[in-house]
């Protein structure tokens, strides 16, 4: 039956809570394991080449599952599909600290992906459907400062963890909060009906998750056997085979994994196509300038890891903001000035590379203005994109959302590394080596600016009110 509307009010905030805390704890794992990787190679007596499928794993699942996830979500509702992703979460977090060696540690952060992708493809459709119009872009805005919580508490907290606990603990440490959130979970979220009698599209699932798998496999190589080596070419071209396949099976089937027709909604694809723009851009921050501040400024981790703290603590305090800003005016206007002031701020990037005299502190104040871009760009963005389909397809359309996120990470990671490296190289041969460390960061900061920009602009395409519009049902009791 429904809820009655005060029911529906009083269950809102607590439900909210538990997606906040999932969100939390995947956010927390992406910073507290990765710091913990060179500790984990010494003691497990691996190389570099070895270690980083600590991170691959984690990053193919989730990237290979998530749109399936969010459909899985439509058919079978929100809530089952979160508590599964939940519980799954938690228990490779408890495999990982037991883990008595590599491959077993590998499997287990392959464990903890399946659940970050059916967490992240369900937590963003439970808050589409439960906030409205005019309340969506405060409460995606909460899922965004749950995150940054998560990445900012990443470093110093792993940092504590390791050096006292050993490397098991950024493991363990989501036990206590994976176990008490799951029997909350299972107390707050209410069912939403879903579509009775439709079917789950195997042969769609089965290409889509194995060409996006074997893409992002692909971009991941790269740079490490290099563009023209046959594995990379062959994942490159299976990948595209096999997602060429899903589309053919998706225009012919009735009951398609992903609605093709979604994307001839321009707000829908105007979001989905900004946010792998923006991720592509948002390089800069994830992967060069731990490069530029160790590197070419020389700090210790300690003291980049403090300064790289600004970010995360800018998007604290204007997510909020952002989300009431989408729920006023539509999303493009917050989106598009948050794009332009990620693009000023690598913009900033580049010449602190170059500048003689450079300090920590302009460096996290440049940071600062980033995460400002990136917290008014997020949420307005999300509630555009959930916000210009049905409630029954925001289980997709959150899962490609959040694909399309996970490969703009490998594209810019992969695409900056390259640009910094070869550039580096180049002028190599004219300056002396730190000269040509700072102005290969120039060149790849100013590649990432364009991409900021050309993110901004397809922002600004779309309507002037996207992400105002479609309304949450109301929640039901008991199973649909």
């Amino acid at each position: 039956m429904m809820l009655p509307p005060h029911a529906s009010m009083a269950v809102r905030p607590w439900a909210l809570v538990a997606v906040l805390a999932g969100t939390f704890m995947a956010g927390l794992d992406t910073y507290i394991v990765n710091l913990a990787l060179p500790t984990i190679a010494r003691v497990l007596g691996v190389d570099i080449g070895l270690i980083q499928w600590v991170v691959l794993a984690y990053l193919l699942a989730i990237t290979g599952l998530v749109v399936t996830a969010g459909r899985a979500a439509d058919l079978w509702g929100t809530k089952p599909i979160f508590l599964t992703g939940l519980l799954t979460f938690t228990a490779g977090s408890a495999l990982g600290g037991l883990a008595p060696g590599i491959w077993w540690l590998i499997a287990a952060r392959a464990v903890q992906g399946v659940g970050a992708a059916l967490m992240l493809a369900a937590g963003q459709a439970i808050v589409a459907d439960l906030f409205g119009e005019g309340e969506r872009g405060r409460a995606l805005a909460w899922l965004h400062v749950a995150a940054s919580v998560g990445f900012a508490a990443g470093p110093t907290l792993g940092g504590v963890l390791v050096e006292h606990l050993g490397w098991r603990a950024v493991f363990v440490v989501n036990l206590p909060v994976g176990v008490v959130t799951s029997i909350a979970a299972a107390r707050v979220l209410p069912w939403f009906c879903r579509r009775a009698g439709e079917t789950f599209d195997i042969p769609g699932a089965v290409t889509l998750t194995s060409g996006l798998l074997a893409l992002v496999l692909g971009l991941s190589r790269a740079p490490t056997v290099g563009w023209g080596s046959v594995e990379v070419v062959g994942l490159l071209l299976t990948g595209a085979v096999l997602l060429s396949v899903f589309m053919l099976v998706e225009v012919r089937s009735r009951q398609p994994i992903v609605d093709l027709t979604l994307f001839r909604r321009w707000p829908f694809t105007a979001g989905l196509l900004a946010a792998f723009l923006t991720f592509v851009a948002l390089a800069a921050n994830m992967f060069l300038v731990p490069f530029l501040l160790q590197q070419l400024m020389l700090l210790p981790a300690t003291r980049a890891g403090l300064v790289m703290i600004a970010a995360p603590l800018s998007i604290l305090w204007v997510a909020p903001l952002s989300g009431r800003l989408a729920d006023r005016l539509g999303a493009r206007l917050p989106a598009t000035v948050g794009l332009a002031l990620v693009m000023v701020a690598i913009l900033l990037l580049a010449l602190a590379a170059v500048r003689s005299g450079t300090t920590p502190l302009m460096v996290a104040a440049i940071l600062a203005l980033y995460g400002v871009g990136t917290g008014l760009f997020q949420a307005p963005n999300n509630s555009a994109v959930l916000g210009a389909v049905p409630q029954e397809r925001r289980g997709v359309a959150s899962g490609t959302l959040v694909t399309m996120r996970q490969l703009g990470q490998v594209v810019g990671i992969t695409v900056a590394g390259a640009l910094w490296t070869s550039r580096r190289d180049q002028y190599s041969a004219v300056f002396p080596p730190q000269e040509a460390l700072a102005l290969g960061f120039r060149d790849a900061f100013l590649g990432l600016a364009m991409v900021a920009a050309a993110a901004a602009v397809v922002s600004w395409t779309r309507e002037p009110k996207a992400g105002r519009r479609a309304a949450g049902l109301k929640p039901q009791v008991g199973r649909p």
